[in-house]
């Protein structure tokens, strides 16, 4: 009796220890992008409205964030494009990210959609930070610009602030707050491959500048000086 009572000790013991451990191994939240990561807890809506006959062909509407995960969403089937009606698309994208949002067809991709960076910078960009808000990101109408790009009503810079300053990233000129000015900021990609400003500092992707100061890409300014 006394073994058997000894044996059921040792069993129940050996029982607890397992419960235990698996009790303390449990894993973390999981994202759209199959990884652990915080800033993708909440999801926001980004909206919009195709009506060009530009973009007659176009059936889905695809956002990839700045890790290359895609988003897609199909345009509503009523009213086709063509037909100059409106279709409508309603994509739901993890926060805390950077996005960039592209108008295909089949597999191919028919648009880019492009804006403008902020207030003070004429450079066109197609790529934004979408941040925590209870509020959908509205784009409005989309219109073809004829060139690949396709600019929406509503700047979706307007409708996000990265760094919760209050200000919209359309018009702060830092919108992360790094110290580091949107238009010399790696974060954004431009359409052109090389704008030019007017501020006199170093373009963010290597255009030129008015004022001759130095450049990224080593061409030469409009006053003659050699660029590093």
């Amino acid at each position: 009796m006394r073994i058997f009572s000894l044996f059921s000790v040792a069993l129940l013991f050996a029982l607890a220890v397992t419960l235990g451990a698996c009790g303390s191994s449990g894993g973390g939240s999981s994202t759209a992008n199959g990884s652990s990561n915080s800033e993708n807890s909440n999801v926001r809506t980004v909206t919009g409205t195709i009506s060009d006959a530009g973009l007659s062909s176009v059936d889905t509407v695809r956002a990839t964030d700045e890790t290359g995960a895609p988003y897609s969403a199909s345009v509503s089937a009523t009213g086709r494009v063509a037909a100059l009606t409106s279709s409508t698309f309603s994509l739901s994208l993890p926060t805390g990210h950077y996005y960039s949002i592209s108008f295909l067809s089949g597999s191919s991709v028919i648009s880019s959609l492009a804006f403008n960076l902020g207030a003070t910078s004429s450079a066109s960009v197609t790529n934004f930070y979408l941040s925590d808000s209870a509020d959908p990101v509205d784009l409005g109408s989309v219109q073809s610009q004829g060139t690949g790009t396709a600019s929406p009503q509503v700047n979706p810079l307007t409708e996000n602030d990265q760094d919760n300053d209050g200000v919209s990233d359309y018009d702060d000129t830092d919108d992360d707050n790094d110290g580091i000015d949107d238009w010399n900021d790696t974060d954004y990609s431009s359409t052109s491959g090389g704008g030019s400003d007017d501020s006199g500092s170093n373009d963010y992707n290597g255009g030129s500048d008015d004022n001759g100061s130095n450049d990224d890409n080593g061409g030469s300014d409009d006053n003659g000086n050699g660029h590093n």
